[in-house]
């Protein structure tokens, strides 16, 4: 593409005016406003034919036009560096440079049909296209960008939003807000929100998505991580709103009869859900600094982001439980589990799986001590060491233990006392049957040893003469 983009650098006369501290419009008499970003205190807003910046956080306001020579400007997205714009008229998307002196600016692709507003998710850039009904997607990190379709037969695509693995955009022909699965091999779309009149363009701050309804004179917002599953009115009565931009405790607004940028302080608490799932045997610290080793779907924290929308966050955590019960009849141990894999295990082969006994029961073919392990939606644990003998029975597989083992829970050091004078050893294990410490003990009444490992649930092994046993001990 042969164009030339002219870089302007200096503050704007008559053309635009500049107004309220705290509310009201602030800036006015623009040539076809079509979008705006927050990077940080300034914001960039593109025209029909300019980008300009502009400090919102100092007065008096002094737009400055950063790039001109432009089509027919449409949408704006900024990421690290550099700002993103649509040229409508010349299928274009261009390329600015923030961190250079004069906002060096370069096609990143061309040839597209009528590119409007976009959205970035890591090296991928989305955007939407009315006239030909799609959602586009472009490489940020291909040397040569090409375009590939996310959605076809996506209607008047307009506005565009995205919020972890869901994509979110407005369409004229029904007047809605539509939503994409991202991670998945076939994308689809499908309608949440209908009834608008002529949706235009989509921001988000935090997890809150705006949504600004031209015709419908409202700026509406929702969030897809905590809800409600409605539309929340912002703002009503506006005039035939374009965009929004919400940050540094102000809502901006863009509209398109207008033709101005107006704002109004806005506090605006946007909520998230932390969405954790651990195994029985984890631990969770989390972001308020507390460990958490049971389900909790009501603890919270209150985070500030640096849009200056401060996120409530939400705990929802879920303990996946593994039974690792074992029956015996007529010599064959039995899992309890029923949806699990199995691995049986010999207790005093330091929990080596026995070859090829991965069925949800297990006949010894000798006398010992055998333990079961479960995997079941990505956890691992492992039953006690029962005793086998031959034949089996439910009478012999639980022993009485010759000593005690305390505390338990313990935040470090174990203690045994034995009834006797004792000798043998001790072994640490996790749940997996990994060797942790091991210890021998000769001639000792009672023995105290650390558990060398982050908290969790460990298993001891007590091997005196030919007898072992085996205690599930956890450390906090």
């Amino acid at each position: 593409m042969n164009r030339i983009f002219f870089i302007i650098s200096f503050l704007l006369g008559a053309m635009h005016f500049t107004f309220a501290q705290n509310g009201g419009t602030i800036i006015q008499n623009l040539d076809m406003p079509n979008d705006m970003v927050l990077v940080g205190d300034d914001m960039y807003y593109i025209e029909r034919n300019t980008i300009t910046k502009v400090d919102v956080s100092r007065l008096p306001f002094e737009p400055q036009i950063i790039v001109t020579g432009i089509g027919r400007g449409a949408g704006l997205v900024a990421q690290g560096d550099f700002l993103y714009a649509t040229d409508f008229d010349a299928g274009a998307i261009l390329k600015v440079n923030l961190s250079s002196n004069n906002f060096t600016t370069e096609v990143l692709i061309d040839g597209l049909r009528t590119p409007d507003m976009m959205a970035i998710d890591g090296d991928i850039l989305y955007y939407t296209d009315p006239n030909a009904e799609i959602i586009g997607r472009v490489s940020l990190t291909n040397n040569i960008p090409q375009m590939s379709p996310l959605i076809r037969n996506a209607g008047r695509t307009i506005g565009i939003a995205i919020y972890e693995n869901e994509l979110f955009y407005t369409d004229q022909i029904e007047n809605s807000v539509n939503k994409v699965i991202l991670d998945v091999p076939f994308p689809r779309s499908e309608i949440i929100f209908s009834g608008l009149v002529r949706p235009q363009g989509l921001s988000k701050c935090g997890s809150e998505i705006y949504v600004s309804d031209d015709l419908g004179f409202n700026i509406w917002k929702f969030n897809p991580s905590c809800g409600p599953d409605e539309l929340e009115n912002v703002l009503s009565g506006v005039d035939t709103p374009r965009q929004t931009a919400v940050g540094n405790t102000f809502l901006y607004s863009m509209a398109i009869s207008g033709k101005t940028i107006a704002r109004s302080r806005f506090e605006n608490n946007t909520c998230f859900v932390d969405k954790r799932i651990l195994c029985e045997s984890d631990t969770l610290t989390w972001l308020d600094g507390n460990m958490y080793t049971m389900a909790n779907n009501t603890a919270s924290i209150t985070l500030q982001n640096s849009d200056g929308c401060d996120s409530v966050v939400v705990l929802n955590l879920t303990i996946n439980e593994t039974n690792t019960g074992i029956t015996s009849s007529n010599g064959t141990f039995m899992a309890v589990e029923t949806e699990g894999t199995y691995q049986w295990l010999n207790c005093r082969d330091g929990f080596g799986a026995i070859f090829q006994e991965t069925m949800s029961t297990y006949t010894p073919g000798q006398p010992g001590f055998f333990a079961l392990e479960v995997t079941k939606n990505g956890c691992v644990d492992t039953s006690e060491c029962l005793r086998a003998s031959i034949p089996t029975s439910v009478n012999d597989i639980l022993i009485d233990a010759p000593f005690d083992l305390y505390p338990n829970p313990t935040s470090d050091l174990l203690n045994v006392d034995f009834k006797d004078f004792s000798t043998g050893a001790i072994e640490v294990y996790t749940l997996s049957g990994q060797l942790i410490n091991s210890y021998n003990i000769s001639h000792e009444k009672s023995f105290e040893f650390p558990i060398s490992a982050p908290s969790g649930v460990y298993l001891i092994r007590v091997q005196l003469g030919e007898s072992t046993w085996t205690e599930r001990v956890s450390k906090i």
